[in-house]
């Protein structure tokens, strides 16, 4: 079984040892309860967060995961793309009809004292760029995301807390979760069969808020 820290910021490292960064999300099929990837932040060895599959995974070491021996971290897909896509000024207007806009002045004709006399209204005009920047997540749509902040709901539909850590199988299966539940002292580890869904917005239990006070406080 497999500990993955969210509060402590887990820090994924190469098979020789060396910090790649921190885990900042975890990607969850909500369909299957699985954790697919988990998202490391930008820094010193990554240029840009980068999107890592969990099955490269060898183990977790002391303060997170380490990957496999065989994994060449520079080819880890960035989490974000970014390109470039022709536009033309049908699609600008449509977006945003003030994207491109500015102004300029007339020449001054006229001279008043030390300062020139404007003699019109400043005259529009449209840049006419030809293409536009756009960034896309290499996550398939259907895949909601968990993170420190993840709000968790009973199944009375009341928020009950948030996310503190989570727990997955060998097999990448959402195992538990440890919730900081408003209102009572320490945290209360979730079993996964409890989890109803996941979605994007929230983690909803199939328990109600009754259920989660009868539970232990995590031990520490």
């Amino acid at each position: 079984m497999q500990m993955f820290e969210l509060e402590g910021r887990a820090m994924l490292r190469s098979a020789s040892g060396e910090a790649l960064g921190e885990i900042e999300s975890y990607v969850v099929d909500p369909a299957a309860k699985e954790v697919t990837h988990i998202v490391v932040e930008a820094g010193v060895v990554f240029p840009e967060r980068r999107l890592v599959p969990t099955d490269l995974i060898d183990h977790i070491g002391e303060d997170g995961p380490v990957l496999a021996e065989a994994v060449d971290v520079e080819s880890l897909p960035p989490y974000e793309t970014e390109h470039f896509v022709p536009i033309d000024q049908v699609t600008r207007n449509r977006i945003d009809p003030r994207l491109g806009e500015a102004s300029i002045w007339r020449y001054p004709t006229l001279a008043t004292g030390w300062y020139p006399d404007y003699p019109g209204e400043p005259i529009p005009y449209r840049i006419e760029e030809e293409w536009t920047t756009v960034q896309e997540v290499n996550v398939p749509a259907e895949r909601a995301f968990i993170d420190e902040h993840t709000p968790v709901v009973s199944a009375e539909g009341d928020l009950v807390g948030s996310v503190r850590e989570l727990t997955i199988d060998g097999a990448g299966n959402l195992s538990h979760l440890t919730v900081r539940v408003e209102g009572l002292d320490g945290d209360r580890v979730v079993p996964g069969h409890w989890i109803e869904s996941v979605d994007e917005d929230q983690i909803t239990l199939a328990v109600g808020r009754l259920a989660l006070e009868g539970l232990e406080p995590a031990r520490r």
